[in-house]
């Protein structure tokens, strides 16, 4: 009877300890799992943060870019002013060849007066 009783307490001892272990390996894979998403959070907030500073860098850049294109509309028109300005100041080749048929013109009528 004795024997019975050990062999029963004995059995009872295994199977604690087999739910014992069962719940330890348990335990330990959800420990492993709060692990694993505790490290994907941390990467998920990373990949956010790169992406942050990502956009913010485009931005500053679009208006950079922005900024030097107004700058350089503004150069454009004030070339294109400063061609008209020129072209207005300065004569065009027919008008030139105009002033010198005249200028010549001028200088055949002095020369045949002086000889006269």
């Amino acid at each position: 009877m004795e024997r019975i009783r050990s062999s029963g307490l004995l059995i009872h001892l295994q199977i604690f300890d087999v739910v014992f272990v069962v719940l330890s390996g348990i335990a330990d894979e959800q420990k492993a799992a709060e692990q694993a998403k505790v490290g994907a959070d941390a990467d998920a907030e990373h990949a956010r943060a790169e992406l942050v500073r990502a956009r913010e860098q485009r931005a500053g850049e679009a208006d950079r870019l922005r900024q030097d294109l107004a700058a350089a509309g503004q150069q454009l028109g004030d070339v294109r002013a400063q061609l008209t300005v020129a072209q207005a100041a300065s004569p065009t080749a027919e008008e030139q060849a105009q002033a010198a048929e005249t200028q010549a013109a001028d200088l055949l009528r002095t020369l045949r007066n002086q000889r006269t």
